[in-house]
Formats: C-alpha cells, sequence, structure tokens
C-alpha cells in the first residue's frame, strides 16, 4: 500500500504533527508500505524528513482550504495512496470535499473537535484521556486512543532500549520550547538554570533566527536541526513546551517540565501531569510561580524509576497495524 502523510511544520505550527507523523510512517513502512509526504516545510522540517528517508512534496495551498483537499486528492491519485492527515487546521469543508473523499483517508487527532468523522476511515489520538473523547460517526473499533498507539520515531525506540534512568538531582538539562520560542521564554528559564544553586550542564535548542540575540555561556546553545535523540541521550531532564516532546520524554523514561506555549498545550499538560508523567511549571496557566517551581523540579524525587513503563515500546507498531487495517478495508 502507498500510503500518503498531510501535514505541516515550519514556526507558525511547530514540528510536533511531522514528528508523530515520522513515527506512524517508519511502523508503516516496516510492515512493507511505502509512505510520502505533502506540506508546506521550512529547512528543520526538510531536515527531518530526510533524515528519515521520505520522499517529500510542498503543499500549494494552507492545510484545511478546499483547494488544499483537492491538491492533496490529485497527488494521492497519482501515487496510488491512501491518506493520512495530521492538521489542526483540517474543517468539514476539506473532509467532505468531493475528491477527498476518494481517498481512503485516517486521521491523527487530538481534539475530537469535527462534528461529523463519517468521512474518516479511523482516528489516531495517542494523547492521555483521549480514550474518554467522542469521535462522532466512527465506531469505537476504529478508534485508536491512549499512550498505548503513541507514535515513537524508530531512533526513540532505539534510544529506549538502551538508556539507563538519571537520578534526581538533575544536572545535565535540555531546554527545547518549539523551534518558534513564540513567546520568548527561554531566556528567562535559562537565566533561572544557570542561577541554581547546584552546577548545571544545560543545552538549549533554538532556530537560528532566535539564537542571534540569545544571551548564554559558551557551548549552551546549539541551532535547529537537531537531532533530537542524541539529546534526549544526552540529559538527565527536559524542560519543553508542552507539545509532542513531553510524550517522546515519558516514553524514554525522562523527567520533563513543561511550560506550555498554547491555551490546548496547557490543557495536555494538566492531564499529563495530573497522571503523573511530567512536572507543569505553570499550573492552571499561572506564570508567576514558574521560577520556584522550577527549582523544585530540579531537586524532584517524586518520579518513577521507570516513567516510560504506561508507554508501550510496541505502541507504533500498534497504530501501524491499525491504520493499515483500516484503509485497507473497502468502502
Amino acid at each position: 500500500m502507498n500510503i500518503l502523510f498531510r501535514c505541516d511544520a515550519h514556526p507558525q505550527v511547530g514540528l510536533g504533527h511531522l514528528g508523530r507523523s515520522i513515527g506512524l510512517a517508519e511502523a508503516l513502512r516496516h510492515l512493507g508500505h511505502s509512505c510520502f509526504f505533502l506540506g508546506q516545510w521550512d529547512d528543520v522540517a526538510q531536515g527531518m524528513l530526510e533524515d528519515a528517508r521520505f520522499t517529500y512534496h510542498e503543499a500549494p495551498s494552507e492545510a484545511g482550504s478546499s483547494e488544499d483537499a483537492r491538491s492533496t486528492a490529485r497527488l494521492a491519485a497519482s501515487l496510488s495512496a491512501s491518506l493520512v492527515a495530521d492538521s489542526y487546521s483540517i474543517r468539514m469543508e476539506w473532509v467532505l470535499n468531493p475528491a477527498r473523499r476518494e481517498v481512503p483517508t485516517a486521521m491523527i487527532d487530538d481534539f475530537a473537535a469535527l462534528p461529523d468523522y463519517t468521512g474518516c476511515r479511523a482516528v489516531l489520538n495517542f494523547r492521555i484521556g483521549a480514550e474518554r473523547m467522542t469521535y462522532r460517526g466512527l465506531s469505537s473499533e476504529r478508534l485508536a486512543t491512549g499512550p498505548g498507539f503513541f507514535c515513537a520515531r524508530d531512533k526513540l525506540r532505539e534510544l529506549r532500549d538502551c538508556r539507563t534512568p538519571s537520578k534526581p538531582p538533575w544536572h545535565r538539562i535540555l531546554l527545547f520550547l518549539g523551534a518558534s520560542d513564540r513567546h520568548g521564554r527561554a531566556q528567562a528559564i535559562y537565566d533561572a538554570l544557570i542561577g541554581q544553586t547546584h552546577p548545571l550542564e544545560i543545552r538549549v535548542l533554538l532556530s537560528s533566527e532566535a539564537a542571534a540575540s540569545f544571551r548564554h555561556r559558551p557551548g549552551e546553545v546549539l541551532i535547529l536541526p537537531s537531532r533530537m535523540e542524541d539529546h534526549y541521550a544526552w540529559c538527565d531532564a527536559c524542560i519543553c513546551g508542552g507539545g509532542l516532546v513531553k510524550y517522546e520524554c515519558a516514553y524514554l523514561g525522562l523527567p520533563v517540565a513543561m511550560f506550555s506555549q498554547t491555551e490546548e498545550q496547557q490543557t495536555d499538560s494538566e492531564i499529563f501531569c495530573a497522571a503523573g508523567w511530567g512536572f507543569n511549571l505553570a499550573p492552571e496557566g499561572d506564570t508567576s510561580s514558574w521560577p520556584d517551581r522550577l527549582a523544585l523540579f530540579l531537586q524532584s524525587a517524586t518520579f518513577p524509576d521507570h516513567l516510560s513503563g504506561g508507554f508501550s515500546s510496541q505502541s507504533p507498531d500498534r497504530s501501524a497495524r491499525h491504520i493499515e487495517h483500516w484503509l485497507g478495508v473497502p468502502n
């Protein structure tokens, strides 16, 4: 089977949609399927796709529009491909577009926000608490929900098999608030880190634009693109922006604190932390107490020895088999 992934990755939408789509595509490739990508990409995203060895195409129009549905359907037809879509911009006009409806389609969908999912063969949502969501128009057997379906990339699976959990207090800290650091929080968090009473080694991942004005000690800022698995292997703990990175850390058993960048991320982070998988630097969106909470996180001994236990090492394979089955079911 040929499968076309429709997702974007650039500073406005982040890298998370692409990262998890690559994880699912790699698992589908292991099952013998050929996967292709269509989207609007920045240089970092193109590097990720090339590193994962996937062919990619530039989308001519914004994700979720009627024109996007038509152009996506045309490329899928030329490849004789089914479709996996992953974009917060997808609306009913895209789902119901006649050209797109000729293509068997599955979705990676976080919020069950559409009024009707009848036009989709299946939905994948690996977020904690996703099992309680209702996807109108789809039976439960067509849903792959919860962390048991987490789409870890191949290199994360390899790292998980060999990584040894670290013990607090943490000394090597990875700071990555997303490719754009849209609210400029990284500088304040970095300054607070270097002011801690015990010595820390810090790596900050930034875009070249953000790095140009970032004040830092020598050697502690790295420019994207960057292979995340190398930094996960190096660090004792991670501070992230609340998107896909926190799930990657939990999958690896890596302690993670988050400073969410959007309201949607904040809601998800609250659920994530309530389940015991991470530490929220700004609970309920309160940013006033984060310096004290940052210090508490760095000394924390509350994380279990094997955080990754709730995330099956086989979760990408489960996701791939689910998508494989439902995209292969005739209309």
